[in-house]
């Protein structure tokens, strides 16, 4: 019997499994475009030679979700969501890192 810890894993896990990637494509793909974007996009405040990451894509997906939280705690999506991001994050980051 599944307890309600389990319901935002078990749905992050459906979507982040389900047809995303024919929408957005690989995460690692994505999350390194993202990255990209972003670099350019906070280079007149970045240090020189610095340049975003896949974690760092992750990280901020998840900080949004978290502040989403602050207004509306009670949205099942948004727990979802946090998770989903824990998962496809990781995945980016391993593959960025190991080239798989």
């Amino acid at each position: 019997m599944s307890k309600a810890r389990d319901l935002p894993l078990t749905e992050a896990l459906r979507i982040i499994n389900a047809d995303r990637n024919q929408d957005y494509g690989e995460p690692a793909e994505n999350f390194q475009d993202i990255a990209d974007m972003m670099t350019i996009l906070l280079r007149p405040v970045l240090k020189e030679d610095v340049a975003i990451s896949c974690s760092d894509v992750a990280m901020t997906m998840i900080a949004v979700k978290l502040s989403r939280m602050t207004t509306s705690p009670t949205k099942f999506d948004t727990w979802c969501d946090i998770a989903g991001y824990v998962g496809a994050g990781w995945e980016a980051v391993e593959v960025n890192q190991n080239g798989k």
